[in-house]
Formats: C-alpha cells, sequence, structure tokens
C-alpha cells in the first residue's frame, strides 16, 4: 500500500505542477508535453512494477538474481523516466529557491552525483548490511529510497537538459556513462567467481526451480 501512495501522490502532485501552477505562472502547453505525461506515468509504473507484484516476492523471498533486476530498473530505468517526465520549467520552478537549487546543482554535478549513487549502490552490497536490510524492512525501504534519490542525481547531467546549470558536452557524456560502469564492475566482479554465497539471506532461502543459492548468485 505505501508504494501505491507515494506513486499515487507523485502523480497527483505532476498533475497539479502541469495544471494549476502553469497557469499561474502563464506557460504554454508544448507538444513534447504529452509524450512527458507518458514518460512520468511510466516512471510510476516501474517502481510500481518492481516494488509490488512477482519481481518483489521473488526478490524478497527467493533470488538474489531478481533482486539485482529490481535493482536494476530503480536505478537505470526510473530515473531516466522520471527525470525525462519532468519540462525544464518546472525544474526551474522547483529549485527557484537559492538554497534549494544551490544544494540540488551540488549534488547533481559532475562527479558529485557519480560518487554518491556509485557508494550508495556499492555500500549496500555489502553482505552484512545486505543481509541487515533483508532482515529489517524499515532498512530495505530507507535502501530502495537511497538507490532511487541518488540514481536520480547521477542521471541529471544527462537527462536534465536545459534545467542542468553546468551542461556536459556530449563526448563528455559518453565519457561519464563510461566511467559509471567501473564501480560497478567491481561490485559485480565479486559475485562469478565466489565459491560460496554470499549472503545469508539467499543461502537460506528457499530454493526456486531447483537452482542453488550458488548458481543464483
Amino acid at each position: 500500500w505505501s508504494v501505491l501512495l507515494g506513486c499515487g501522490l507523485w502523480l497527483l502532485l505532476w498533475m497539479v505542477v502541469m495544471t494549476r501552477v502553469r497557469r499561474t505562472l502563464g506557460v504554454e502547453w508544448e507538444p513534447s508535453d504529452r509524450w512527458r505525461a507518458v514518460s512520468f506515468a511510466a516512471s510510476m509504473l516501474v517502481v510500481l512494477g518492481s516494488l509490488n507484484g512477482p519481481l518483489h516476492d521473488l526478490s524478497d523471498r527467493y533470488l538474489f538474481s531478481t533482486h539485482m533486476v529490481q535493482h536494476l530498473l530503480l536505478a537505470q530505468l526510473f530515473p531516466l523516466l522520471f527525470v525525462l517526465g519532468v519540462p525544464a520549467w518546472v525544474w526551474n520552478w522547483a529549485l527557484r529557491h537559492r538554497w534549494i537549487g544551490g544544494s540540488w546543482h551540488a549534488l547533481a554535478s559532475v562527479p558529485a552525483g557519480f560518487f554518491l549513487y556509485s557508494g550508495v549502490f556499492s555500500i549496500w552490497h555489502v553482505p552484512v548490511l545486505y543481509d541487515l536490510m533483508m532482515r529489517n524492512h524499515n532498512f530495505h525501504i530507507a535502501m530502495h529510497l537511497m538507490v532511487m534519490a541518488t540514481a536520480v542525481l547521477m542521471w541529471w547531467p544527462i537527462v536534465g537538459g536545459r534545467a542542468v546549470r553546468r551542461p556536459l558536452s556530449g563526448g563528455a557524456q559518453m565519457l561519464y556513462l563510461f566511467l559509471l560502469g567501473l564501480p560497478m564492475m567491481a561490485v559485480a566482479a565479486l559475485l562469478p567467481f565466489a565459491g560460496r554465497p554470499l549472503y545469508a539471506w539467499y543461502a537460506l532461502a528457499p530454493r526456486f526451480n531447483g537452482m542453488s543459492a550458488l548458481e543464483d548468485q
């Protein structure tokens, strides 16, 4: 219910901003607003599909691999659709206050957003913290929110468009995305070469379709 409520409130906020706030500011509708609406709604569907239903159940009860798919959806697909679903004038309006805008642009700048996301994503995969997260639902919620929030910061220089204060050139964006994969490789490299399950939660979980915990990992 909390995921449904959260996504519903985000959609309601988007609609209020795109209608009432737009009229107050005198901003005209643009053809791109239609696909932005689709993009924003799709970002909420990604969250719903990731945190409710079969993917959620498989991730929480049986398979480490589906949990990684869930994390990739929340960190690689949700933030892209979310940021693209909001026009530049909305970002500029939301960040108009000096301390809000200053804090956002500082955290979402290069390399701050890069390191924040990489650090958050990596540290939660340390076995002791990962198992704590799986045993404590509040920690689990906090982890998902941290990953999603820092992923938005990380993707901001790439998809923030005209709202980005210091935009990157095309070549710099390509380099940024290439370097982004390196910390993730360091985390992922530990998994296929491990001779035993690294996470106690999945080592003790019921087996799914006869797959061992090590094969799943």
